[in-house]
């Protein structure tokens, strides 16, 4: 049965992630008056990873004929989610945790976390962001933090 669902979960994952362009990355948004805004330091360096809403959970799980799809889906996300958490503890940045429904302010750029995938994460570094998938952590979060990998 997991060499079924193995090609299946790796082929949605593949066509159900939207390709990030670093030139469109960011969408600065403007903030009206919404108590769902969380206001970070531009100066540190941390890790935005974006939760999804058990509202947003709900309305996902109804996207799928099978709810085994689902959990299979939810699970993958959030073991590589934890794989991602344990590589930015081991490399000393701060972790913060966002629900998708929220918005950050940094410094002068305002930011609607629905815009982004949940699941995803948010590098954040004196005042620059990008958007990367916990699989591509490793590879992502050496070049935008200035890490030099040990091999």
């Amino acid at each position: 049965m997991k060499k079924i669902f193995l090609p299946f979960v790796a082929f949605t994952f593949l066509f159900s992630c939207k390709k990030i362009n670093e030139k469109d990355n960011i969408k600065p948004q403007t903030i009206k008056k919404e108590e769902n805004v969380k206001i970070l330091d531009e100066n540190k360096d941390f890790v935005i990873f974006i939760h999804p809403t058990s509202h947003y959970l709900d309305s996902l799980k109804k996207t799928y004929k099978n709810e085994d799809d689902f959990y299979t889906i939810a699970d993958d996300a959030n073991y590589y989610t934890a794989e991602a958490g344990e590589y930015i503890l081991k490399n000393n940045i701060d972790r913060i945790d966002i629900e998708i429904d929220k918005t950050i302010k940094i410094g002068k750029i305002n930011i609607k976390l629905s815009q982004y995938k949940p699941w995803s994460l948010l590098l954040c570094a004196k005042g620059k962001v990008k958007n990367v998938y916990p699989v591509d952590i490793e590879d992502e979060l050496p070049k935008f933090y200035g890490i030099i990998k040990n091999r």
